[in-house]
């Protein structure tokens, strides 16, 4: 790693190496060029001394061996002198020696004691400045003594010091001279090099973007911009290298196993990524410390010895792949799969192991070779063939110990051979084809029922194609015996179809569900009254099919299924229930559920019973409203009775009176007016009586379209509305009272006139119709009716009280008295018919009535008409209850002429009847009340007076109009039928008439 600090020291830059080295090559230059110097000057201070000494030693020879030889010592002694003291001489001294070696002579400077010793050369003499030298002296080449002189070397010395010193000097200024040319030419030189070095420093910091400006086109310019480029191109990549190390490290630490990298040689652990540290628990820098033996079992086969002899198999070229036990920080144990593989990094031979958790494949390989074991045994201990065949071959390769025990070992023969017979191929029930898709995957179990021809029973086979243990796919197939369960099954479906019909053939709706809530079985009724089809709805939600809902908050109800399963008895469903059909169609229905036990009570199921009552409780509708109409009938029939009583008197009495001739016009005129009010109380009294129970309309066949005209016109005289007719020439007759018909119409149509104040058209339609044929119609059976439609353009009926208006004394008008629609209620009911309203607030309403079309084919009068003849004088009994009824009666016939007996009850009337007949005085008409409270009425009457005379004339008299007896007067043994209040000239015709019979 580079050190971002480092600096290099003056002693080791290149500037000062530059210098030192210019300066050690001058300095060995100028120190070979100074030794040569002094060699060359020793050699001249040599060749100078051996040049003087040549010089010298002829002329020493010529002047002092003759001297010598002469002995002329003195002589010799002045020569020597001369030539010592003189300064060109140079000679320090001189000394002549004779042949025996004696001192003859002797001058200069020497030490006396002794001669110096001869130089052998120049360079001894330098020691002391002195080169000294012997020579002999000859005559004639004889040696007649010898000198011993020294030639002073100081000149020549002091001379090569002077030369050496000024070299020296020169030397030295030529070094400081260089070394100022050095320095400065370094300076030059090296400051782009120390700005090549800057830039390196920060290339080694990081700094990759750094330049290095070095102007100029010389070498260094040159370095300096490829190394720009070099700076540019290392960044880039070592951006590549960064990018790589950090995808490497991603991917080092990112993969679900451990890595190791380990040392070929040692197995030292180099380096681990995330993934260890987390399997073993330990942090990167105490696995780095580890070794193999601490992340191992450490016990054999898992030591570290064992590990490294796994790594020089790897080393030797052979990858390995096996399972290890292994050690974490905290000591627990765990099983590893280990892929060894060798690699270079680098130059070095490397170890990468890479660590797989199998702890869960190891703890699921001995529950499996556990549930291997178990699964043998339990798959031997079953009532039931097992066995697994090839499904190429069919070889059987496992066959279980029932089929064994059944079939034999047959392990490693042909299924359809071993376990069939009289096959001559695989058979044709075979499962092969079904188990496996396009892409050889098991597509499940596959369920059959055969039939085998070896054991002659029947089995239900479970096949699926499973894995072998060797790879391949196989056919495993788990077949039960079921000979006895389906002969039990055969026998339940018998009886289930015998169910089915018998539920197909009840009238009401049934479905069975199971626990869950889920259809099992739905009848022809369920079906269609929901729109589904049991094969559709088998196994859907009960909530899907039986839709229900309250008929009036819409809210739905609780499913009936969870009712039962929460109390686990009959329940019911609450009133005004809605089943919603598939198509939408709406019944009311009503229903019951009741939970389906299984022998032992337990509830196994829940069957719901359903009817259909929307037609039921329409009836019950219109019955609730002729209940109203009755109680206010049981009311206004008592009314009516004693009111047509008192009208009786008054109108009777006033009758009377306006047959008295003596009357002034005044009088005459109030008792007209009176009669006029009595006869329109009178009228009153009949609308109250079409309340009463009982009271039948006086019937006769007549044409309904005559009647609606006359009524409608009447009605509309002179008003700003009209009727418009739509009626069919072929319209069926219909037998109905023609007074109380043409009440009903009226009714309506004055409704009708009301709700268009401002004017406008009532359209009235017939039409013939029969039930059955209708769709949507509610009348029962296959009948023939008269339809009729009265519709306005009004107002229209508020939804909120349209249910009422057929309720008594319920009116939205001031001036009505609510009872107008509730007659005609009445009404139409007693004709056997119906009546309903349909309104749309704003747009209208329409009130459509249906009567029974009459059989006969002609219009014919009532059985009981009165006639209107005259007739004679008569005994004639009145039988009433009320004094003043019998009065204005008595009184009545009295003016006619006739002669009046009076009884209070039946049984007055039956004893006087007798003792008249018996005295010889009979009555020849009767006019008994109805009703009698309290005592013998008319109808019982009739009956002794008949055991007594069969032909007595009876008269039936009542204040109940509508009553059946006197709509059908004469099967109940009357002659004729009078309605209290009546007139005089009422009660004349009838008696007239009877009495011309007579």
């Amino acid at each position: 790693m580079i050190n971002p600090s480092r600096s290099v020291p003056w002693y080791r830059s290149l500037r000062f190496r530059l210098v030192a080295a210019a300066l050690a090559i001058e300095f060995v230059m100028l120190t070979l060029l100074l030794a040569n110097s002094f060699r060359l000057l020793n050699e001249a201070v040599e060749f100078q001394a051996k040049a003087r000494l040549e010089s010298l030693s002829p002329l020493l020879d010529a002047a002092l061996a003759g001297r010598v030889f002469q002995r002329d010592h003195a002589e010799v002694a002045a020569i020597i002198k001369r030539l010592t003291t003189s300064e060109r001489a140079e000679i320090r001294y001189i000394t002549v020696l004779d042949p025996d070696g004696e001192v003859i002579a002797a001058a200069g400077s020497y030490d006396q004691a002794a001669l110096p010793d001869i130089d052998s050369q120049v360079a001894d003499a330098l020691t002391d400045l002195t080169y000294d030298t012997r020579l002999p002296l000859t005559i004639i080449d004889t040696e007649v003594g010898a000198v011993h002189f020294g030639i002073s070397l100081a000149s020549l010395v002091a001379t090569q010091h002077r030369v050496t010193r000024e070299g020296v000097i020169i030397a030295a200024v030529e070094i400081l001279l260089s070394l100022l040319l050095l320095v400065f030419g370094g300076y030059l030189i090296t400051r782009h090099i120390r700005a090549l070095t800057e830039g390196t420093r920060r290339v080694a910091q990081g700094d990759y973007g750094s330049k290095i400006l070095i102007p100029g086109h010389d070498e260094i310019s040159v370095l300096a911009a490829d190394f720009n480029s070099m700076a540019a191109s290392v960044a880039h990549h070592i951006n590549d290298l960064r990018t790589s190390e950090m995808r490497f490290a991603a991917i080092f630490n990112a993969v679900g196993e451990a890595i190791f990298v380990h040392d070929a040689a040692t197995g030292e652990i180099l380096d681990v990524n995330q993934r260890m540290c987390e399997m073993y628990g330990y942090t990167r820098e105490e696995a780095l410390r580890c070794d193999i033996g601490t992340v191992s079992a450490n016990f054999p086969p898992y030591t570290m010895d064992d590990a490294l002899a796994r790594n020089k198999t790897v080393m030797a070229g052979t990858p390995q792949t096996f399972d290890w036990l292994c050690r974490a920080k905290d000591g627990r144990l765990f099983w590893a799969e280990i892929s060894l593989r060798a690699a270079r990094i680098g130059d070095d031979d490397r170890l990468i192991a890479v660590v797989r958790d199998i702890s869960e494949r190891k703890k699921s390989e001995e529950e499996k070779n556990t549930a291997i074991a178990r699964f043998r045994t339990l798959v031997d201990s079953l009532e039931a063939l097992v066995y697994v065949a090839d499904m190429e071959t069919y070889e059987l390769l496992f066959i279980n110990e029932y089929g064994r025990q059944v079939w034999g070992d047959v392990t490693g023969k042909i299924c359809w051979q071993a376990l069939q017979v009289g096959q001559n191929g695989p058979c044709s029930f075979c499962t092969n084809e079904k188990l496996l898709d396009a892409e050889g995957n098991s597509t499940g179990t596959c369920v059959t029922l055969i039939h085998n021809t070896a054991t002659r029973e029947w089995y239900e086979c479970r096949d699926q194609a499973i894995q072998w243990t060797d790879g391949r796919m196989v056919r495993m197939e788990i077949a039960i015996n079921i000979t006895r369960r389906k002969a039990a099954e055969d026998e339940l479906a018998a009886e289930k179809e015998r169910l089915a019909v018998t539920l197909r053939s009840i009238g009401d709706g049934v479905i069975t569900t199971d626990t869950d809530g889920r259809i099992v079985l739905l009848n022809t009724v369920a079906e269609n009254m929901t729109g589904w089809q049991q094969r559709e709805a088998l196994g859907k939600p009960l909530s899907e099919v039986f839709t229900i809902v309250h008929e009036q908050t819409r809210v739905p109800c609780e499913n009936p299924v969870d009712k039962v399963m929460a109390s686990g008895r009959i329940t019911g469903l609450a009133n005004h229930t809605v089943l919603i059909a598939r198509n939408g169609s709406e019944r009311k229905i009503a229903d019951s559920g009741a939970p389906i036990r299984d022998k032992d009570g337990g509830i196994i199921g829940v069957v719901l019973v359903f009817r259909d009552v929307t037609e039921k409780q329409r009836m019950e509708e219109e019955l609730l409203k002729i209940k109203k109409l009755e109680s206010v009938g049981l009311l206004a029939g008592g009314i009516a009775h004693d009111f047509n009583n008192i009208l009786a008197a008054i109108m009777g009495n006033i009758n009377l009176a306006l047959h008295d001739g003596g009357l002034d016009d005044a009088t005459r005129k109030l008792l007209s007016n009176a009669e006029k009010a009595s006869a329109r109380a009178k009228g009153l009294t009949l609308q109250l009586l079409t309340f009463s129970k009982g009271g039948e309309p006086v019937k006769e066949t007549a044409s309904i379209a005559e009647i609606i005209r006359e009524s409608a016109e009447f009605v509309l005289h002179g008003s700003n509305v009209a009727c418009r007719y739509f009626m069919p020439d072929d319209l069926w007759l219909v037998d109905i009272d023609k007074g109380q018909m043409s009440q009903v119409i009226q009714n309506i149509i004055i409704n009708a006139k009301h709700a268009m104040p401002t004017g406008g058209i009532i359209q009235v339609s017939c039409e013939n119709f029969v039930s059955g044929e209708n769709a949507g119609s509610t009348l029962p059976g296959k009948k023939h009716f008269i339809k009729i439609i009265i519709r306005d353009s009004g107002i229209g009926i508020p939804v909120n009280l349209i249910d009422k208006i057929f309720d008594p004394y319920f009116s939205t008008k001031k001036e009505g008295s609510g009872l107008g629609l509730a007659i005609s209620h009445s009404i139409i009911s007693k004709h056997n018919g119906s009546i309903s309203v349909q309104s749309q607030p704003g747009e209208g309403t329409a009130f459509t009535i249906y009567l029974p079309a009459s059989t006969r084919e002609k219009e014919m009068k009532s059985t009981c008409e009165i006639l209107d003849m005259s007739g004679g004088k008569g005994r004639i009994m009145i039988m009433d209850d009320e004094e003043m009824v019998r009065d204005v009666t008595r009184a009545m016939l009295a003016s006619l002429g006739h002669e009046v007996v009076l009884a209070r009850h039946g049984e007055e009337a039956v004893d006087l009847f007798k003792k008249h007949g018996d005295c010889g005085e009979p009555i020849d008409i009767i006019i008994m009340d109805l009703t009698i409270p309290g005592g013998m009425g008319g109808k019982d009457a009739v009956k002794a007076i008949h055991a007594i005379n069969p032909k007595a004339k009876v008269v039936v008299s009542s204040g109940y109009s509508n009553d059946p007896i006197m709509a059908h007067c004469r099967d109940y043994g009357f002659v004729a039928a009078i309605v209290k209040p009546f007139q005089l000239q009422d009660i004349s015709k009838i008696i007239n008439q009877l009495l011309k019979e007579r």
